[in-house]
């Protein structure tokens, strides 16, 4: 996945996304953010 991180707010949406789109269980991570 790309972001842009001169937009980045720390919204953690795409967090969000990824999760969801992967079935990924809540909490449950591959990576972390930075």
């Amino acid at each position: 996945m790309v972001i842009d991180l001169e937009t980045c707010t720390g919204c953690q949406a795409c967090t969000t996304a990824c999760t969801m789109e992967n079935s990924r269980l809540p909490g449950e991570k591959w990576q972390d953010v930075v």
